[in-house]
């Protein structure tokens, strides 16, 4: 379970338990199902407490996850040159957001890790990254190390669930 209150740069898409009801108000009670957040650059509220349960009911894979960072060791590029720290997608490398992933994953694809509890965007390629494997972006070398090689269940969200979550799920 996860309490939100008031937040800052994300839009929620929700999905209730029957029947499916399409905003959150302060006046609507429901138990939230599911949920995907999405960078804005502007702030939305929401009411004061919600409780959000996270058993979504999204498909969720198994990958390889490992950890980069933009020095040498990672990407043979050290400070000073004009590529370091810049992504194969042209975006500068971001803690907490940047994940090469496989060709397979769009540019611009939102991955959720539930053992990071965080949303990545797929912004970077490896020439090691293939089916099956991610890279999470760090910016310190030993955390980087520390982290190492895991297998860890990852939510890919696409744009077809993140539009059923805001229409409340697939009534099908």
């Amino acid at each position: 379970m996860l309490t939100v209150g008031a937040i800052v740069g994300l839009v929620v898409f929700v999905s209730y338990d029957d029947p499916p009801l399409p905003i959150i108000t302060e006046d609507t009670p429901a138990t939230v199902t599911q949920v995907v957040s999405v960078p804005v650059p502007y702030p939305v509220r929401v009411p004061e407490e919600i409780t959000v349960d996270i058993s979504a009911n999204v498909p969720v894979d198994n990958f390889e996850v490992t950890a980069y960072t933009a020095g040498p060791e990672s990407t043979g590029k050290a400070p000073g040159h004009p590529e370091y720290g810049i992504t194969a997608s042209g975006e500068r490398v971001k803690p907490d957001y940047t994940i090469a992933c496989p060709p397979t994953i769009p540019f611009g694809t939102r991955i959720y890790i539930p053992y990071f509890d965080n949303t990545y965007v797929c912004e970077d390629r490896g020439s090691a990254i293939t089916a099956g494997k991610l890279d999470v972006y760090m910016p310190d070398l030993a955390d980087a190390r520390a982290f190492g090689r895991r297998d860890l269940d990852v939510i890919v969200l696409t744009e077809e669930s993140e539009a059923d979550n805001a229409e409340g799920g697939d009534e099908s």
